[in-house]
């Protein structure tokens, strides 16, 4: 049973050390509650046991429903997911955005730094950049298509134009190193031609230098969104910009903004005031309305 990219990784990590080796069947209830339980031992989040748990009762079903001998439905390994606390929305402040961009200044891998610009601007999901060609970009329409997403569907997004400078020095970047077989790929591995399998090292020591030990690449799509909900963008707007399924995924950047809120409010404050000036709520004082 193929898998692929992340669910991949997943398996190779945390399933097939235990799971591995055995069929279907003989994976026992039992089992499943022991991985759990060692998980947690070795200090592993919830959420990263439940996407393990998930991609374990996947497995199941799809083989039950392929008829693979004697195999049972995921509901018989009676998996239970653990409580997962709701996340925080790390966010890049002013002051570390100067830190950590001096840093990757500083970084041996001279690519990290527009891949991480780039995210910054974007929204972009990690993959979505690594992935990102040339030929995606319509540069003169300010236009990125990203050809397959999380959902399996393609979707366009408009990008602004410090994006189009900052692919204009990459463009440059490119040709001051690449004399033949230029790559394909906008933030690829210039010496493979490929996207890069892993940033993790140089990003993690730049971030570490900055004093971000706690801020994870996905947090600069949380940057992106708490940018543009604090200036008063449109929740609506957020969630085409950063390709959300779900209007609910992107609910949870709207306490971010509670000074756009009370601006709003102030719309019916000041509609009141105006009434109020023009004598219409200066009613008699034997009014109904006064009693009222």
């Amino acid at each position: 049973m193929p898998l692929l990219g992340p669910s991949k990784r997943l398996f190779r990590l945390h399933l097939a050390p235990m799971f591995g080796c055995k069929t279907f069947v003989e994976i026992t209830p039992d089992m499943v509650i022991r991985y759990t339980s060692g998980k947690k031992a070795s200090g592993f989040s919830a959420g990263m046991i439940n996407q393990s748990l998930v991609l374990l009762g996947a497995l199941f079903n799809r083989a039950h429903k392929w008829r693979l001998k004697n195999v049972p439905p995921a509901r018989h390994l009676d998996i239970q997911y653990l409580k997962d606390p709701p996340k925080l929305n790390r966010f890049l402040s002013e002051e570390e955005h100067i830190k950590l961009f001096f840093e990757l200044n500083r970084s041996k891998n001279h690519m990290l730094k527009f891949f991480i610009g780039f995210l910054l601007l974007t929204g972009a999901r990690r993959s979505e950049a690594a992935q990102a060609r040339w030929q995606d970009f319509d540069l003169e329409h300010a236009v990125w298509t990203i050809p397959k997403t999380k959902s399996g569907q393609f979707r366009k997004v408009a990008i602004a134009e410090a994006v189009l400078d900052l692919l204009r020095v990459v463009k440059q970047f490119h040709g001051q190193h690449l004399q033949e077989n230029p790559c394909v790929y906008v933030f690829g591995n210039l010496k493979t031609g490929r996207p890069y399998q892993n940033l993790y090292r140089s990003w993690n020591k730049a971030r570490c230098a900055a004093g971000l030990r706690d801020f994870r690449l996905h947090d600069l799509r949380h940057s992106f969104a708490s940018i543009l909900v604090n200036n008063g963008v449109s929740i609506y707007e957020v969630q085409n910009l950063l390709g959300h399924a779900s209007i609910n995924t992107t609910k949870r950047y709207a306490h971010l903004a509670p000074e756009t809120l009370r601006k709003s409010a102030q719309v019916a404050a000041d509609v009141y005031s105006l009434a109020k000036r023009g004598g219409v709520l200066n009613t008699p004082s034997d009014s109904p309305v006064q009693r009222f």
